[in-house]
């Protein structure tokens, strides 16, 4: 695995290699770092040259950027915790429940454990 491979690997991407390039998705599209140029290209980044920048074009967008909470009841009692805060509304367990479901279904929301 080139070091290139390994760094993207770290920043929780799933990777494959071979000879030619480095091929991962980020935001549900395939993107691909041609290892002789440098060069990168893909539908969810603007094509560029150099690691570098590519990590940039990743920004703050890929998967280990979601931080702070597993896929679990306490993580979403969390996030209704602060939309009841800023909103000043008590909810009823019928209405988290509601919330929650349409979390998942509508937003494609998938809570990582950092």
């Amino acid at each position: 695995m080139t070091s290139e491979a390994k760094i993207l690997k770290e920043q929780g991407f799933k990777v494959t290699e071979n000879k030619i390039a480095i091929n991962f998705e980020f935001n549900g599209n395939h993107v691909v770092f041609w290892k002789k140029s440098k060069w990168f290209s893909g539908k969810s980044v603007n094509d560029g040259r150099g690691l570098k920048n590519l990590l940039k074009e990743l920004g703050n967008k890929n998967p280990k950027a979601v931080a702070g909470y597993s896929n679990n009841p306490e993580a979403y009692n969390h996030l209704i915790g602060i939309f009841q805060k800023h909103t000043q509304l008590k909810l009823s367990e019928e209405a988290k429940s509601d919330i929650i479901e349409n979390m998942k279904r509508r937003f494609n929301i998938n809570l990582v454990n950092q």
